[in-house]
């Protein structure tokens, strides 16, 4: 898939995701707070791009042992680190249906993957991706030129 394709198939997967998610206020996401949007990739890139923030997007489902694993090391590590400067969504394709074409068009071919979406307000910006297990270590190494200004 060309770049452009795939750019544009990210913003369709995203604004596609509007008609899966309720009105209503959004919660204020605390810095260590894995559940505010849990399954709502698309609230969590809203919140995040109205603060000036990346999205930080883990690709999962609950039957995955690695995905766990990369969900304690953002917990305990990533968000204590870069809480305020990022907005997560721990997603999983068969509860939220706009992360099943997110998925597809970042091209997410297995568990546990993590995209960072960089805030850009014009087009979808992959700062980083990790895919599968790894140590905490490479994690933040990923995370911290992920966002770096």
């Amino acid at each position: 898939m060309s770049a452009n394709r795939a750019v544009t198939a990210v913003a369709f997967a995203l604004g596609a995701m509007v008609l899966f998610v309720g009105s209503g206020v959004q919660a204020q996401q605390n810095a260590l707070d894995l559940t505010t949007y849990r399954d709502n990739s698309f609230g969590a890139h809203t919140e995040a791009m109205a603060g000036g923030k990346h999205t930080v997007i883990l690709f999962s489902s609950d039957y995955c042992g690695f995905c766990k694993n990369l969900a304690v090391i953002l917990e305990d590590e990533i968000l204590r680190k870069y809480g305020s400067d990022i907005v997560v969504s721990i997603t999983d394709g068969e509860r939220d249906l706009g992360a099943r074409q997110l998925e597809e068009a970042l091209g997410v071919v297995r568990y546990p993957t993590v995209v960072v979406l960089k805030p850009d307000p014009d087009r979808i910006v992959v700062a980083g991706r990790i895919e599968g297990e790894m140590p905490a270590l490479e994690v933040d190494r990923i995370f911290y030129n992920a966002l770096k200004p």
